[in-house]
């Protein structure tokens, strides 16, 4: 005959499901304190590698995406400076306009004009000169904007003696379209404005006016080549980085995250089943002491 106790069979299985309900409401509070359905390699190994390895994705999405932020910070601070240049060229070839009209102009006048055209001259050498991202210079040549894929594209030097480039003799052209340059001609520069250069108010104002003509066309190539460089190169690709990450954090959270609907629901049932199990098993217990109580 089987004795009575805690060892007997509907108290023993009672006592194995109330561990197993405890399991379940165990794993359910888990999962809605963390959010994640899956806190570690057991609870779904095949889950695990494939979040992980969209996890590594990710990151190097993310990382990709601030170097993208980076490279238009950049492109937008050379931009702005860029802009200025621009700005005070369109002001020195209004000067240079205003020079040019003889007849409408005192001597005293154009002295003062060039003081001006000097003056805005060195404006555009500081800002060319110190124009520069995280110490780096912007505008001297030597800066290439990462593009994130492992090319680059290097802002073009902005250095006033390599801007405005003219002959002194204006070429002519032929019928043909052919240009005849004159063999007395030289070249000057942005630099040659500046008083005492041979492309200054003083001396020409018709040369100055074409070497300024020539610098600001030049600057707003650049400042166009940055533009575009922003718009249809670095602002795309950063679109396309967030649509990914968007997408993989997504697919992310389909494998990993836990629905809270699923394991609250799950919560409530472990619940239910545990006391329930309990209340099984205090009765069973009970009737036991009963029995024992009667063969007393």
């Amino acid at each position: 005959m089987r004795p009575i106790g805690v060892g007997h069979s509907p108290v023993n299985t009672g006592l194995r499901i109330l561990g197993i309900n405890q399991a379940e409401r165990n794993t359910a509070l888990e999962r809605l304190s963390t959010g994640l359905r899956i806190n570690r390699a057991s609870d779904d190994p095949a889950g695990l590698i494939s979040s992980e390895a969209i996890s590594a994705a990710l990151a190097s999405l993310e990382a990709e995406g601030r170097a993208l932020d980076r490279s238009q910070a950049v492109v937008n601070t050379a931009e702005g400076a860029i802009a200025e240049i621009s700005g005070l060229l369109i002001e020195a070839e209004g000067l240079a306009v205003a020079a040019a009209n003889t007849a409408g102009t005192s001597e005293a006048e154009r002295e003062a004009m060039q003081l001006e055209l000097d003056s805005i001259m060195q404006t555009i050498d500081r800002i060319a000169g110190g124009a520069n991202f995280n110490d780096q210079k912007l505008l001297d040549g030597s800066f290439s904007v990462p593009l994130g894929d492992g090319t680059s594209e290097t802002i073009a030097s902005l250095d006033p003696t390599e801007l405005g480039e003219v002959y002194d003799i204006e070429p002519t052209e032929t019928e043909t379209g052919d240009i005849i340059v004159d063999p007395d001609a030289v070249k000057v520069k942005l630099t040659d404005v500046a008083s005492g250069g041979v492309g200054s108010l003083l001396n020409d104002p018709a040369l100055t006016q074409r070497i300024l003509t020539r610098a600001r066309e030049q600057v707003g190539e650049q400042l166009g080549a940055l533009g575009a460089l922003g718009k249809h190169v670095i602002a795309p690709k950063l679109a396309s980085i967030g649509i990914q990450i968007e997408s993989l954090s997504n697919a992310r959270s389909l494998i990993r995250d836990a629905d809270y609907a699923e394991e609250s629901a799950r919560l409530i049932r472990g619940n239910i089943k545990t006391e329930a199990t309990l209340a099984a098993i205090s009765a069973g217990l009970d009737n036991q002491a009963r029995v024992l109580d009667l063969l007393g």
